[in-house]
C-alpha cells in the first residue's frame, strides 16, 4: 500500500500530544506538512525557526558551542519542550521537537551534510542523527529527508507504528538514541519539583 501523508499527519494530530517544534539549517518543511492538514491545532502548539545565528542563541538563552550538533539539538527540544509546558493541558502530553541540520547551500560548504533531530517529553530524550552523502542530492532532496526524519521522531513520540518513507542512500545510516529519565526527574523537568537528590553512581556517599 502506498504511503499516504496526509493520512500520517492526521494521525499525529489525534494522538493527543502537543507539541512545539523549532528548526534551524533545515526540517522546517515538516512544518508546513504539518500544518497543510486540518486538525493541526489539535497537535501543533508553536512552530519556531530561529535560523539566525543570533535568534537561536535567543532561543536557547546562551549560545551554543556548535549550531550543528547533537548536543544543540538537545538542547533545541529541551527549550520547545519547556514552551510546550506553558501551554499544554494536561502537561503530560507535551513535546518539544527540534532539527538543527547543516545541508546544501548557495555556497561551498566544507563540512558534512548532517541532520539533527531530538524529542524531549516527560519521559525521554530522544535523538536521531544522519550524516548525508556529500554532493549526491539536491538542497530541496537533503530538506525532504530532514523532513522525514523529523516527522518520524515526532511519531514515535505519539505512539504510531507508520513511518514516513525516507530514501537512505547505501552509505547512510541513522544513529537513534533515547534516554529514559527517573520519575523524580520527569517530575523535575515539568517543574512540579524544584530539586532532586542526586548520589554517585555506585549509591554510596552523601547526595
Amino acid at each position: 500500500m502506498a504511503f499516504d501523508e496526509s493520512d500520517f499527519v492526521r494521525q499525529i494530530h489525534a494522538s493527543g500530544r502537543r507539541v512545539v517544534i523549532a528548526t534551524t539549517g533545515g526540517g522546517s518543511r515538516a512544518i508546513s506538512q504539518l500544518l497543510s492538514v486540518p486538525g493541526a491545532s489539535r497537535s501543533v502548539l508553536e512552530a519556531i525557526v530561529p535560523y539566525a545565528e543570533a535568534a537561536l542563541a535567543r532561543f536557547l538563552g546562551g549560545q551554543p558551542d556548535q549550531f550543528c550538533s547533537p548536543a544543540t539539538a538537545r538542547a533545541m527540544a529541551m527549550a520547545a519542550y519547556r514552551r510546550a509546558l506553558d501551554y499544554s493541558e494536561p502537561q503530560a502530553l507535551a513535546v518539544g521537537l527540534a532539527c538543527t541540520a547543516g545541508l546544501a547551500t548557495d555556497r561551498l560548504k566544507h563540512g558534512p551534510h548532517r541532520v539533527h533531530v531530538a524529542a524531549q517529553s516527560r519521559a525521554a530524550t530522544r535523538l536521531v542523527s544522519l550524516e548525508l552523502e556529500k554532493g549526491a542530492r539536491s538542497r530541496d532532496e537533503e530538506e525532504n529527508v530532514a523532513a522525514g526524519v523529523l516527522l518520524n521522531l515526532l511519531a514515535e513520540c505519539c505512539g504510531l507504528a507508520e513511518r514516513v518513507p525516507v530514501a537512505l542512500r547505501g552509505s547512510e545510516t541513522l544513529q537513534a538514541s533515547a534516554i529514559d529519565a527517573p520519575q523524580d526527574w520527569q517530575a523535575l523537568l515539568a517543574g512540579e519539583i524544584d530539586s532532586v537528590r542526586v548520589r554517585p553512581p555506585d549509591g554510596s556517599g552523601e547526595p
